[in-house]
């Protein structure tokens, strides 16, 4: 429905009158036919995000864009740790030019931190931020790895621990022995 794609500038001083316009197409369409309607979930988030049906015919300022203004506190993990959005602040900027700190804003990771997990998206209805998080596996040696806390191996367990890894990384880069493959 091209009332529904364009609709997409929530920023745009009609921008509800757009989605009252969309909306309207879409209840025309028979029901028995709306379930082929393209981006009827698009619509209905940017009604969620003005605020709802009821806000369409209001002057009600609704959120346009967030951003991150703060980082968390904390940015670096290990796989496993569970992430802490302690310290972290999302600035939310409404369509009448002012903004605020949003506080009802989901973030994608939940549970354990996986090496996979180095981007955690803001979500807000419709509207999506990321930020960076540095994720490193754990190695079962004290030390993080870093010029300020180098690695250090206090134990044969250990000492073995790190030649198994060294070992194995040599292996899956083809090298065996007599070298090369």
């Amino acid at each position: 429905m091209a009332a529904i794609e364009a609709a997409d500038d929530s920023s745009a001083a009609d921008y509800k009158a757009q989605l009252k316009q969309a909306l309207a197409l879409f209840r025309a369409v028979p029901e028995a036919e709306r379930r082929y309607v393209r981006n009827y979930s698009a619509l209905a988030s940017a009604i969620a995000l003005v605020g709802g049906e009821a806000a369409l015919d209001t002057d009600a300022p609704y959120v346009t864009s967030i951003s991150v203004t703060q980082v968390p506190n904390r940015t670096s993990y290990f796989a496993g740790e569970t992430f802490d959005p302690a310290g972290l602040v999302v600035k939310a900027v409404y369509n009448d030019g002012h903004s605020e700190e949003l506080n009802d804003y989901r973030l994608s990771v939940t549970g354990e931190l996986s090496l996979e997990d180095g981007t955690v998206y803001v979500l807000y209805g419709m509207l999506k931020t990321s930020f960076s998080i540095e994720i490193r596996e754990k190695m079962p040696w004290q030390g993080a790895g870093t010029p300020d806390d180098p690695y250090r191996i206090g134990t044969a367990a250990e000492l073995k621990a790190l030649a198994d890894r060294v070992n194995a990384n040599v292996r899956s880069m083809g090298f065996g022995r007599g070298g090369p493959r």
